[in-house]
């Protein structure tokens, strides 16, 4: 025992009612596994009869492992450890909803649940989105619910009460209140609260008369003019006052009801001024208070008026109610919140049951409580008691055994709000169980000087200021200093650093003010190349660095196993972060730096090739005749045909009528019954993806989509594209994850599976809480701080600190869910929508005041947890932006906090900048951007603890560029040393450092920035290309197949490169309105005019950044950018663009996109849309996709002429069959008719519409060979 310290002693031998207040890194978990070994040999108790519960399965595996491994380590030592060894299996060791479940299996035939339940909230969240459909379309004609859907929004509807509605309030078995019981009981609490609010006014009224009339009797005295000239309102203020005395609160009410009531007219309040008396000035304020509680009164009584369209509402929400239980009892689902109510009701209704649970649990121990809620409190209340306690309520703390219960927890790192967890119960049962109260105050996590530096920081940012209210200080953690360990191990003291951005964007640039327009500055990097990194790129990059100086500086921490100090690795370091909204950036960069990596969370799953490949072979699988998936699978590695290969394939599939998935495996080609190439590496190819397709099959016969994962990943090669490269590591995990997220769904239909997958394809989601095995891979950690909880790094690195703003709680919504007096959910209803118009509710604004202190409160604690995950070194990195620019000091923030809208500290930024200037932003402005961040810091708010402050400066496009490309060649050569070398030289290098605001260059050669995004987003399959998507390794993966690939993606480049270019020269001859002004551009003129050069160009160009990228990753950028070039000069010496320069009155509009209704339905539109996506592979054809019945895609050139307007396509084909774009041309020509185009003359039909005597027509050109073919 002598390793334990006094306080961690008393926890251990504490045999009374406790709670264990134990802060981050005070070895709570060897506390507990010491106090389960002692209890089983002094109290003589077995294992059997001390219950254990954790919050989460990972702690209570941990709490598993640690005693057993204690029994079996000790079990010589003692008898009782011997016999706890022999019978551990016999222990209740688990989550507290693990206990739950066990308790509601026992009882759930009551409640009409059968005992094989599931709790699965994933299901259940489909069930609650199918019946909330079903209830919106049934009650579409329902004039109430259309005003009530009117007046708060559809989508407020649904997240703010049919939502909530499903998933909290429908328990099975009346457990909770009806929606029309809890819509009666407000109402008549606004009633009652109405009556006394109109009493209470008139009692202030006559109080702020009295104080005005002296005052004004005082102002006269001090002044005899104002006599003749009072303040402005004063004595409208009085009179009013005077009829206000007379108002009776019952009687009020009862008129107000009336259809002709209305309301009086309110003065104003008049203006405070300096050298009033101090009598007016209280009155003045008295009035103010008056007159806001005045204005919240005609809302109030429209809520109540609306009585019988609110109980209406609530009757038909009681019905859906009921029809999501029914489906819950039906299918045997049930939440977690669902099992620790019915857990409540089964132990207060079977004494038997109860009293068997009492007397088998002697002890009982519960970690981390703070992370749960009364209604858990309650529970274990109820386990407690004496047997044969059988009330129907539950015992309070001194009706209890006295020496069960031993809660473990702290209130600084209650952090799971969204889970339902209340930090206030475990802050009521410090006080209710006071006697038992123990504190773990050492730290033996982190260095000492890291210790010091909390110390100092968290007293500011939980400090309780004395204008908090006291409701609201319930959601307070408190903090006490913590005591660190002793300094034995001899580490050097940890860095400590902060490196902070500034908002480059609020400053003006050198030598003009922030109003100049910056396209008046002939400098202002017009080239692209002055153009910043966004603000998370920058930020992302800082942080690659910053690690990457660290592993060759061989920064030491503390090997706790060896108890010695080593060089870091990439293993021993943390990336936190409260918001994931750049963790693509901060992937990226680490990628650039060679850095490995692991994900707890993935968030770019959907938007890699894994996905999208995975995804195609999956849906050929269920539907056999998807051009759209058979295009895809012909890119990937599975399948990987030539250029000429795939347009064989998809011309055989559009002349199938029907496709059976067998006959996919047949050998016969002489009649049709698969594809026939003409190449004989795409024979190969089939043959290898037939072998592939069989196994699929037989898979999906087995039902287990998990094993099509691994058929794929394995069978069809993906693994060993992956593992080609040291880079792509991050990718096996990706597979983890899908394939977990395929397993997870394994009782579902594939098709039903292939549906959510294709749903989520190109989103930025976040999948967690997938059970995925990620093996000890070396990386950088990277994840959310709640993920982290629990864990410990020698480095934590916290980033984005200056994002993850939190929302504001709406005051005037549709519902919140509350909870009655026995903590159970109830629905509390906005009444205030007679008009269609939403009004505020008192209830509800008070309870969306409330969520605002807690969420403000939690945000405290999180950055807490987040700062004590580091053992030795700490590193912060924000970005200042308008998230952290309130400008409250905590007094200004307190004295406002009455307004509607309170206004809180949003952002981990936010805080550190109360801890160091004592309110929520940095000071800086235009003239201090260059000082050190320590001397803006005022003196009374330094730390004496060793933290160096660092600022992010800003990098332009260019100076990545070429720090990239040094980057690149030092990560392929794998010189660490040099590499980061480099980097230094590149830090410090003054001429490629900038601290100076370099505004953003405006691109006058294209029309903004919507379409500069627009076009980024048909070019995405080149955004960001991974390692995946860059490669070709596949099912018969051979060199010819990968050069093949390699030569279809950079004909993909070509075609992007040669529109793009086009694009340009066009621009360089038209003026505002699209007229052409400068004909008879050639080639030789084309390169003259756009200053183009054979050297390709690079994201600093005017080149949109995806094409640039995909550019730069090309084997062979030069003969591309050639190629490209060359084609567009082509262009420009051909018959049309020489034709149109000998034209007057001709308009162009190159790279136009368009947006129309789809013409056709039914069979002929799917026909047509796979047609048209399914014909051409060139990019740069801009190909048309149909999304919910709309046409979208991008003309490459439209030509307005007198008495003729042109749709041009341009190809890049090297074997055009001009009739497989027939469809696509038609489509645009329809599209074309309707465009309004600025300059098109009035010419028979409206403005800038053709009219009836102006045709249309169709013309694709061939880029390579001239030729022009009229598509009309």
């Amino acid at each position: 025992m002598s390793r334990f310290n006094d306080d961690q002693m008393a926890a251990v031998q504490l045999r009374r009612n406790g709670v264990c207040a134990a802060g981050a890194g005070a070895g709570k978990t060897t506390v507990l596994t010491e106090r389960f070994l002692t209890l089983l040999a002094q109290e003589g108790v077995g294992v059997d009869q001390i219950l254990t519960l954790t919050f989460t399965r990972k702690a209570s595996q941990e709490m598993y492992e640690r005693i057993y491994r204690q029994l079996s380590k000790r079990k010589d030592e003692h008898p009782a450890w011997m016999k706890g060894f022999l019978e551990f299996e016999r222990g209740q060791i688990s989550t507290l909803d693990s206990f739950c479940t066990q308790i509601v299996r026992s009882g759930a035939p009551r409640f009409g649940i059968p005992s094989s339940f599931t709790v699965d909230e994933g299901r259940l969240l489909s069930l609650v989105h199918q019946a909330v459909q079903g209830f919106l379309l049934h009650n579409g004609d329902d004039p109430v619910m259309h005003r009530w859907v009117q007046a708060f929004g559809v989508q407020g509807v649904i997240d703010q009460v049919l939502q909530p509605l499903g998933m909290e309030l429908t328990v099975p078995g009346n457990l909770v209140s009806s929606v029309p019981a809890a819509a009666e009981e407000d109402l008549q609490a606004l009633e009652t609260q109405l009556i006394g609010s109109i009493d209470r006014m008139a009692e202030q009224a006559r109080e702020a008369r009295k104080l005005l009339e002296q005052g004004y009797e005082d102002l006269i005295a001090q002044n005899p003019a104002k006599a003749k000239k009072p303040p402005a309102n004063l004595l409208e203020n009085m009179d009013f006052l005077g009829q206000m005395e007379q108002w009776e609160g019952a009687v009020l009410f009862r008129d107000c009801l009336e259809p002709d009531f209305s309301w009086p007219e309110v003065p104003k309040p008049v203006m405070r001024r300096t050298g009033f008396p101090e009598s007016l000035t209280a009155g003045i304020k008295v009035y103010r208070e008056i007159w806001d509680s005045y204005k919240a009164l005609p809302g109030i009584i429209r809520v109540l008026v609306n009585r019988g369209d609110l109980i209406h509402v609530s009757g038909l929400l009681e019905d859906l109610r009921q029809e999501i239980v029914a489906q819950k009892r039906a299918q045997g689902i049930l939440s977690f919140s669902d099992l620790t109510i019915l857990s409540i009701a089964i132990l207060q209704e079977d004494t038997d049951l109860a009293d068997f649970y009492r007397r088998r649990f002697r002890y009982i121990m519960i970690d981390e409580f703070q992370d749960n809620n009364d209604l858990q409190r309650r529970l274990l209340f109820l386990l407690a008691a004496e047997p044969g306690f059988s009330e129907d309520r539950i015992p309070r703390g001194d009706e209890i055994r006295q020496d069960v219960l031993f809660f473990v927890g702290d209130e600084k790192q209650s952090i799971y709000q969204f889970r339902g967890a209340d930090v206030r119960v475990f802050k009521q049962l410090k006080e209710e169980l006071a006697g038992g109260q123990i504190m773990l105050g050492t730290n033996y996590r982190s260095h000492p000087q890291l210790i010091r530096y909390f110390n100092t920081l968290f007293s500011r940012v939980f400090s309780h200021h004395p204008m908090m209210d006291p409701a609201y200080q319930a959601f307070e953690a408190e903090f006490r200093p913590i005591q660190s360990r002793p300094d034995t191990d001899q580490a050097p003291p940890g860095l400590l650093e902060f490196w902070l951005q500034p908002d480059y964007r609020s400053f003006p640039g050198p030598g003009r003010d922030s109003s100049d327009d910056p396209s008046d500055d002939p400098s202002d990097g017009s080239d692209g190349s002055a153009e910043p990194l966004s603000p998370g790129e920058t930020e992302a990059l800082a942080v690659a660095r910053r690690i990457t100086r660290l592993i060759q500086e061989k920064t030491p921490v503390w090997d706790r196993d060896l108890q010695t100090l080593r060089p870091v690795r990439y293993e021993d370091i943390g990336i936190l972060y409260k918001s994931g909204s750049r963790q693509m950036d901060l992937e990226r960069m680490l990628r650039y730096h060679g850095i490995p990596y692991r994900l707890k969370q993935v968030r770019s799953l959907f938007l890699d090739a894994l996905a999208h490949d995975f995804y195609a072979m999956l849906q050929l699988v269920v539907y056999p005749t998807d051009t759209e998936a058979w295009a895809g699978a012909s890119r990937s590695p599975f399948l990987n045909l030539s250029y000429q290969g795939l347009d064989e394939l998809l011309e055989w599939v559009r002349a199938q009528k029907h496709i059976r998935p067998r006959q996919l495996l047949s050998q016969d080609t002489q009649h049709a019954a698969i594809p026939e190439f003409s190449q004989p590496a795409d024979r190969h190819n089939w043959q290898s993806f037939q072998a592939l397709y069989a196994s699929l099959l037989e898979a999906a016969d087995l039902k287990e989509p998990g094993t099509l994962g691994d058929i794929l990943w394995i069978q069809g090669g993906y693994k060993g594209l992956v593992c080609s490269s040291p880079g792509n590591q991050v990718f096996l995990e990706h597979f983890d994850f899908f394939r977990a997220y395929l397993q997870a769904q394994a009782d579902r239909p594939l098709a039903i599976i292939l549906k959510d997958i294709r749903s989520n394809l190109g989103r930025f989601e976040k999948i967690d809480e997938l059970p995925v095995l990620l093996p000890q891979a070396r990386g950088v950690s990277i994840m959310s701080v709640h993920a982290s909880k629990g864990l410990e790094f020698p480095v934590v690195i916290l980033t984005n600190t200056g994002g993850g703003s939190m929302s504001d709680r709406a005051a005037s919504q549709a519902g919140i869910v509350t909870r009655d007096g026995e903590n159970r959910p109830r629905l509390l209803l906005n009444g205030g929508f007679t008009q269609g118009q939403a009004e505020r509710n008192p209830h509800i604004e008070a309870l969306a005041r409330q969520k605002t202190f807690q969420d403000a409160a939690e945000l405290r604690r999180l950055f807490y947890v987040a700062c004590t995950r580091a053992e030795h070194h700490l590193f912060i990195f924000g970005t200042h932006n308008s998230q952290n620019k309130a400008g409250l000091t905590q007094e200004e923030y307190w004295s406002d906090q009455n307004n509607q809208n309170p206004r809180q500290p949003k952002t981990f930024l936010a805080l550190l900048s109360w801890a160091y200037f004592a309110r929520d932003e940095w000071p800086w402005k235009r003239q201090d951007t260059e000082t050190p961040l320590e001397d803006l810091i005022p003196q009374q708010y330094r730390f004496s603890d060793g933290l160096v402050f660092h600022r992010i400066d800003q990098v332009t496009r260019e100076q990545w560029q070429r720090y990239r490309r040094d980057l690149s060649a030092f990560v392929s050569q794998g010189d660490s040393n040099a590499l980061a070398s480099r980097i230094r030289r590149w830090q410090t290098n003054p001429a490629v450092r900038t601290t100076t605001d370099i505004q953003q260059s405006l691109r006058s050669s294209f029309p903004g920035d919507d379409a500069e995004d627009l076009r980024d987003t048909i070019l995405s399959p080149w955004a960001e290309a991974s390692p995946v998507q860059s490669s070709s390794l596949g099912a018969g993966n051979t060199k010819d197949r990968r050069e093949e690939q390699q030569s279809w993606e950079g004909a993909q480049i070509v075609g992007s490169l040669s529109h793009w270019c086009i694009e340009v020269g066009i621009r360089t001859v038209v003026d505002s309105l699209g007229r052409l002004v400068h004909p008879g551009m050639s080639g030789d003129s084309f390169i003259e005019r756009t200053g183009f050069t054979y050297e390709p160009p690079g994201e600093q160009d005017l080149i949109p950044r995806s094409l640039a990228r995909a550019l730069q990753q090309s084997r062979d950028p030069e003969a591309l950018w050639e190629e490209g070039l060359t084609l567009a000069r082509r262009f420009f010496d051909g018959t049309f663009w020489q034709g149109l320069g000998r034209r007057s009155g001709v308009y162009l509009y190159p790279e136009l996109p368009v947006l129309f209704a789809d013409p056709g339905t039914g069979e002929d539109r799917s026909t047509r849309r796979r047609e048209s996506q399914g014909q051409s592979t060139d990019p740069g054809a801009g190909g048309v996709t149909t999304v919910k019945g709309f046409v979208r895609g991008i003309i490459d050139l439209v030509v307005d002429l007198p008495d003729q307007r042109l749709v041009v396509d341009f190809k890049t084909d090297h074997h055009l069959v001009p009739e497989h774009y027939r469809v696509q041309l038609a489509l645009y020509s329809q599209a074309a008719r309707n465009l309004r185009l600025p300059g098109y003359p009035d010419r028979g039909g409206s403005r800038g519409l053709p009219g009836e005597s102006v045709s249309l027509g169709a013309r694709l050109i061939s880029l390579r060979s001239g030729e022009v073919f009229p598509l009309d």
